[in-house]
Formats: C-alpha cells, sequence, structure tokens
C-alpha cells in the first residue's frame, strides 16, 4: 500500500507516491498551501529511499556546486545537495527522468530517518525541470501583486529586488508580495501569467498565488531613477540569465528559449535603474499602469 500527496505548482499537478512504512512526511509552512486535489496529474513521482546514492558509471552531462547529472541508460539522472564538487556522500536526492516518459520521474532520497520534512521532498522533486518540460519557466524575482497584475523585479542577489516589492507593499496600498526570491511565468492560452513558487529564499513570503503578468523589471542600483523598455535578442539574453535553464536537457531547454521569446514579445520587460526609495515606486507605476512613457 503506497501513501499519496498531491501538490499543484504554476499549474502543473504533480502526485507524490511513496511506501508509508518507510517515509513518514512532516508538513510544514509555506509548502503546504502548494497541496492540492485537482485531476488527472500531469506528473507521477515515485519517492524510493537509498541507503546511498551511488555514482554513475559515466562522466556527467552537467556540473554545478548543487547538482550533478548524468545520461545513462536513456534517462537523466540529477543529483541534488550541497558541496556536490566534493564527494557523494553530500548527494542527498536523485531525480531520474526518462526523456520519453516524462509524465513518470522517480526521486531517491538518501535517508537515514523515517521523517522527511516537506520543503526537503519539494526540493528533491527537480521543480525547475519538470516545470520546464511543460515550457514554465522559473526566474529568480520578487513577485508582487498589484491591482490583481503581477510585477516580477529580477535581478542578482544583493541588487534590490526585496527592498523595491516592499516599497511597492508599503507606498501603493493593496499592493502583496506574493514571493520575495522565485516566480513562475508561463504563456497560458495566449496570455502571459506569474505564478507563486514554493521556496522564496531567505525572505520567508510564499504564496501560491497565479494572475497575468503585467511587466518584468530587470533591477540596476542607480543615482536616480532612470527606466527604459528593452525587447527582442536584448531583453530575451538579460531575461535568461535570470532563469533557471536545465542546460543538460535539449527539449527542455527549448522550452524554457520557445516560453521567453513569447514573453518577450508580449509583456513589457524593463531595464530599471533606481533609487532605494519611494520615488522608484512612483517613477515605474506611472509608465506601467498610468501609460507613461519610460526614459530616453
Amino acid at each position: 500500500m503506497y501513501g499519496s500527496i498531491q501538490y499543484t505548482v504554476a499549474g502543473l499537478r504533480l502526485q507524490i507516491n511513496w511506501q508509508p512504512y518507510m517515509i513518514k512526511l512532516k508538513k510544514e509552512y509555506p509548502y503546504s498551501a502548494y497541496m492540492s486535489q485537482e485531476e488527472p496529474c500531469d506528473v507521477n513521482v515515485m519517492i524510493r529511499p537509498a541507503s546511498q546514492l551511488m555514482r554513475r558509471n559515466t562522466d556527467p552531462v552537467f556540473a554545478s556546486s548543487r547538482n550533478r547529472v548524468y545520461f545513462d541508460d536513456g534517462k537523466f539522472y540529477r543529483y541534488q545537495g550541497a558541496l556536490l564538487d566534493m564527494a557523494p556522500e553530500n548527494w542527498k536526492s536523485c531525480q531520474v527522468v526518462t526523456p520519453s516518459r516524462p509524465g513518470d520521474v522517480e526521486v531517491y532520497l538518501r535517508q537515514e530517518e523515517k521523517c522527511i520534512q516537506e520543503g526537503d521532498l519539494l526540493s528533491a522533486l527537480g521543480l525547475d525541470y519538470l516545470l520546464a518540460l511543460q515550457g514554465k519557466v522559473l526566474l529568480h524575482a520578487a513577485y508582487i501583486q498589484c491591482l490583481g497584475q503581477a510585477v516580477l523585479f529580477t535581478a542578482p542577489s544583493g541588487t534590490g529586488k526585496s527592498t523595491q516589492a516592499e516599497l511597492w507593499r508599503q507606498h501603493r496600498p493593496g499592493t502583496r508580495i506574493v514571493n520575495g526570491d522565485r516566480a513562475v511565468f508561463s504563456v497560458e492560452d495566449e496570455r502571459t501569467m506569474a505564478h507563486g513558487f514554493p521556496f522564496c529564499g531567505s525572505s520567508g513570503i510564499s504564496h501560491n498565488i497565479s494572475c497575468p503578468l503585467k511587466a518584468i523589471v530587470v533591477l540596476r542600483q542607480g543615482k536616480k531613477n532612470h527606466l527604459v523598455r528593452l525587447a527582442g535578442a536584448q531583453a530575451a539574453t538579460i531575461l535568461l540569465s535570470e532563469c533557471m535553464v536545465p542546460l543538460w536537457d535539449r527539449i527542455a531547454t527549448q522550452r524554457v528559449m520557445d516560453t521567453v521569446t513569447q514573453v518577450v514579445e508580449q509583456c513589457p520587460i524593463y531595464l530599471y535603474h533606481c533609487l532605494p526609495d519611494a520615488s522608484a515606486v512612483e517613477h515605474l507605476y506611472h509608465v506601467i499602469y498610468e501609460g507613461g512613457k519610460p526614459d530616453e
């Protein structure tokens, strides 16, 4: 007999299955907000505990500080953890995806204890990759909702995403911070959309909210407020630099590229050198919501 739980993230419906006598799930905020009972599911995930995660006998097709991806026997094996360049003992999970059957996924958890935190489970799923396979793109961004629409502030860490989101909350009544560090964007029925994501960095703010995407703002620190609209290849290149792209999978990468291209064509993308005060809010609001013109 298997235990199961369902989540919906950015419209992607996942059913997670495991053997209850092997794994006990401990629910926690904000991850439980993404639980759902939507049918049918897009992806079925089987969770399997493992005493250790064995290294593949091939060279990795992708490597970063927290990921190792191997392609073996027609499957991608994605190992996740901390300090992966040191030793396999630091690997925490392995996601196994067969490109020809992306709706069936296996996840092996290195498990010394019977209980697993909900956040650790969702992290092991490799949601960025599963979303990319559906053409939904994870962006490093603070996500606010204003007048029923989404504005995404994207920038490298430490550039002021959270500051700008908080300024909007303070100075534009009714503005809500949906996520302080991550957002998903997609094109649904020819509309650009923004979605909440379970993980939110150190901000502690994550809500499961989807709404139409009004604009994406690429932030830079400045000595004055100066807003210009980006277009074409320039907009796509800057946007992609903050997107999660599964470079090991050609099909998933192409779907990310296609979605970015569509969003750039349909949604305003701005580059904003700005001050960390209320004047930055008013300047941007005037252009986005009141029809003002960007700066030359």
